[in-house]
């Protein structure tokens, strides 16, 4: 065998960390109505149809779970944006799924029918209780031994299962909370009347700790680069404080509908430096969202890591895990994982998003960055199968990578494994605490 098929083998031994997944419970989604296009086109891949031309409107048919359209008709919808972008890695991941979980060579016009059967008997003898298609997937197909779940809501109301999942919460809505209604609740939750941006300080720190001490979370998660730049300023208390009151000053509390708010640039700058304070002292790590955003359309600029330098410096207790390699910002990241000790570089999502992308980002970082700052994968998916697609590509990119490296001579093969392990268990379990 050469070093490639040695390494990919050695990569499929492991039971292996997934940085980070938005899988909802299995329960939810065995009671899902509708087919694997309802499934599989939630994300990704559906962004590659419509840049291939599919129509906003003809992808809310086809992936409609109360269609009357038979899977047939809606096949004849996407063929041709399907086979346009099947070359991407969303298109590829597909492919590996489809023959990984349920045999089938591939989506295309004669397997789709047989290929959604088997997916919904994977779905029904789920309910029956007959067997875990979870656990069929993330445990004996792609061999994870725990992936760190994101839980997306601002109060988190259940732990997630640990068989499967480390929880992470997300602190954003404290940072950019969107209701009056909801700043009131989360207030009471705390047991603190809000009326300054003290009280809002107190109450976000109230929260922080309840979930720690209820949830065991391994993370705090940011996605604000979506709606926003990731360079966050250093703004004096004051100006929050005068902002923040105008605000919620500004709001009937006894209102019976909901009322919108929407927090200043500068408040939100002052609440993101309070959480990482409150961050550092508890020595936890921050996973940021940088690079591409998920979507048909963004400003790409806004998530662009190099505006985070600042964090970077300022907390040097917070560990900051710096999600999707940054793409297509993959150098400059490996520069600041190179100069800051409390910087890694993550490549959940990085792997579909680009495969070749990734082994090269590989291939460079592994020049000039430490080899133990490296996260190898996260699914980053809604749907389960999508994860084994994903977790193939990955393994498959760091032992190409890793090969490049050793027959470049930069260092020998059992170096190259040990890199590996770090990548996919090593530096993950130590960013978690796992």
């Amino acid at each position: 065998m050469n070093n490639y098929t040695k390494l990919l083998e050695y990569a499929w031994s492991l039971d292996i960390v997934d940085t980070h997944e938005h899988l909802i419970r299995e329960e939810l989604w065995m009671d899902e109505p509708g087919d694997i296009f309802s499934d599989w086109l939630k994300m990704y891949f559906s962004c590659d149809l419509i840049s291939a031309g599919l129509s906003h409107k003809d992808l809310e048919i086809v992936r409609d779970p109360d269609s009357e359209k038979t899977i047939t008709e809606k096949w004849k919808i996407l063929e041709p944006y399907w086979n346009a972008a099947r070359n991407t890695g969303y298109g590829r991941s597909l492919d590996i799924a489809a023959k990984g979980i349920y045999n089938i060579d591939g989506v295309y016009g004669d397997t789709i029918e047989e290929l959604n059967k088997r997916f919904l008997t994977a779905r029904k003898e789920t309910s029956d209780g007959t067997r875990s298609h979870y656990k069929y997937v993330l445990k004996e197909k792609s061999k994870i031994a725990v992936s760190v779940q994101d839980t997306v809501n601002e109060v988190m109301k259940e732990t997630p299962d640990k068989e499967f999942y480390r929880p992470v919460y997300r602190m954003d809505w404290f940072i950019n909370p969107d209701s009056f209604q909801g700043v009131r609740k989360a207030g009471e939750e705390a047991g603190i009347s809000i009326h300054n941006l003290s009280d809002w300080k107190n109450v976000t720190e109230f929260h922080l700790d309840s979930v720690i001490k209820k949830f065991g979370i391994v993370a705090v998660k940011s996605g604000l680069a979506y709606e926003r730049s990731l360079y966050y300023a250093k703004v004096p208390a004051h100006i929050a404080d005068t902002q923040f009151c105008a605000v919620i000053g500004g709001t009937h509390p006894r209102s019976v509908h909901t009322t919108r708010i929407v927090m200043p640039k500068e408040f939100q700058d002052y609440m993101m430096h309070h959480i990482l304070s409150l961050l550092e002292k508890r020595k936890m790590t921050i996973q940021f969202h940088t690079g591409l955003q998920e979507g048909s359309g963004n400003h790409i600029s806004n998530s662009n890591p190099e505006h985070m330098t600042n964090l970077f410096l300022e907390y040097p207790g917070v560990k900051f895990d710096i999600f999707h390699i940054g793409f297509p910002y993959q150098q400059s990241l490996g520069v600041m994982a190179k100069n800051f000790p409390n910087v890694y570089i993550d490549m959940a999502w990085a792997h579909i998003i680009s495969p070749e992308t990734s082994i090269r980002a590989l291939v460079e970082w592994l020049d000039f960055v430490p080899a133990n700052k490296i996260c190898a994968f996260g699914g980053d998916y809604f749907f389960v199968d999508g994860v084994y697609g994903h977790v193939s590509l990955a393994r498959e990119n760091v032992a190409k990578a890793l090969a490049i490296k050793v027959e470049r001579g930069s260092f020998d093969f059992n170096r190259a494994k040990e890199i590996l392990h770090w990548m996919f268990i090593d530096t993950p379990s130590g960013l978690f605490k796992l």
